[in-house]
């Protein structure tokens, strides 16, 4: 036999086998069906996509090994950094995109 994890086995499919949640569903599906929270809602959803993807793009033209190595040392500064990278979720050890941009605030 196959392992199964339990989280795969007690997933719900649907809105309607969530258990002791009810309330929460109703209102899910409450504010589905009214069309400008529909709207706001989608546009919400394609923001968090938008700024995940430019996390994830790098910056050009970067030297990765002299920022990691800055990063990496064991003075202040790099304890300074980490932190900052701690903050931003990690996009800041990735040289990414958006990382000095709104990355902190998400």
């Amino acid at each position: 036999m196959a392992y199964k994890a339990l989280y795969r086995t007690y997933r719900p499919t649907t809105f309607d086998e969530v258990a002791g949640q009810e309330h929460i569903v109703k209102t899910l599906k409450n504010a589905w069906r009214v069309p400008e929270l529909r709207k706001r809602i989608i546009y919400t959803l394609w923001m968090f996509l938008f700024i995940r993807i430019g996390i994830s793009i790098t910056v050009p033209g970067v030297d990765r090994g002299l920022v990691m190595n800055a990063i990496s040392s064991g003075d202040s500064t790099g304890f300074i950094n980490q932190f900052y990278g701690m903050i931003t979720g990690g996009a800041h050890q990735q040289l990414a995109l958006f990382a000095l941009g709104v990355g902190p605030y998400i």
